[in-house]
């Protein structure tokens, strides 16, 4: 199984592991299974009897990642009932 993401593999939480096989996470080997917790709910589980487990980010070295800044909205916020002006 081989498994590439946009955003870095600790951005997941991990369940990946093989009977047979190896895990491999950004090209290195980390053995049998890998478990790994993130801040965010996005999951990624494999889980094999016979082959390979390979893990890795497309955009390379992990440590240079830099998220998007979240979008700059121009709506203004809604009224309260408070502010509302009057029905007449």
């Amino acid at each position: 199984v081989r498994i590439k993401t946009d955003l870095p593999t600790s951005a997941y939480k991990l369940s990946l592991s093989t009977t047979v096989g190896s895990v491999t996470r950004n090209g290195k080997t980390v053995g049998k299974e890998l478990r790994d917790s993130a801040a965010n709910a996005n999951r990624i589980t494999a889980s094999l009897f016979l082959g390979d487990v390979s893990i890795s980010y497309t955009g390379g070295d992990e440590s240079k990642y830099v998220p998007a800044e979240a979008p700059v909205t121009t709506e203004e916020p809604a009224l309260t009932a408070e502010e509302a002006p009057a029905e007449v």
